[in-house]
Parts: C-alpha cells; sequence; structure tokens
C-alpha cells in the first residue's frame, strides 16, 4: 500500500496553479463585467444628459462651440431648443407615460 500525506497534496504546485488560475479567470470576468457596466453607465449618463437639454450630439458640439464664442465676449448663450426639463422629456418620448418606452410593441412598421 501507498500512503500519501494529503497536505503535501494539496501544497504541490497542481492545485497551487489550479487555484491561481481560477483567481485570474474570476478578477478577468470582474473587470470585464465592471468596465461593461462603466461604459454603459456613462453612455446612460450622456444621452440622459442630451434628453435634459433637448439636443443631438451635434448640436451639443456646435452650442458648446457657440457657448464658449460668445463668452469670450461676455455674452451668455442659451440653447434656444431646451425648453425645459419636463417639456424636454416630452419632446423626446411624446406624451405618453414613460412606462410605455419599456414594454414590447408589436405594432408593424409603416411601408
Amino acid at each position: 500500500r501507498v500512503h500519501i500525506k494529503m497536505s503535501a497534496v494539496f501544497r504541490s504546485n497542481i492545485f497551487t496553479n489550479l487555484r491561481s488560475s481560477t483567481l485570474s479567470a474570476s478578477m478577468y470576468a470582474f473587470s470585464l463585467a465592471l468596465s461593461a457596466v462603466v461604459s454603459a453607465g456613462a453612455l446612460l449618463i450622456w444621452h440622459s444628459y442630451l434628453i435634459y437639454t433637448n439636443q443631438t450630439t451635434i448640436d451639443f458640439y456646435v452650442n458648446y462651440a457657440k457657448q464658449h464664442a460668445l463668452a469670450k465676449r461676455g455674452i451668455e448663450y442659451k440653447n434656444p431648443f431646451d425648453q425645459g426639463l419636463y417639456k424636454n422629456i416630452h419632446r423626446v418620448f411624446g406624451n405618453v407615460p414613460l412606462y410605455i418606452h419599456l414594454l414590447p410593441n408589436f405594432t408593424q412598421p409603416a411601408p
């Protein structure tokens, strides 16, 4: 009969490598998930800002340039399309309750 000390088996490289590779895979999965959440969160914040100010991305850059050009002359620039938070949201989503946009829509597109 062969007697193997279990403490020697668990200290061997096979189990050490298994634990470190599992840890590496877990860390990789966590960092990948974290980067996806941060990216999606940044995109959500950016689009929320655009909705709240009633702008497209192109409008933002045009208005940004106008704002800085007028600020050098001491004039305050106001976005002409900004109608306030409530009206801006309704301009984007329409005059329906906001939860409607979270429900599935089965209507066929117009031809």
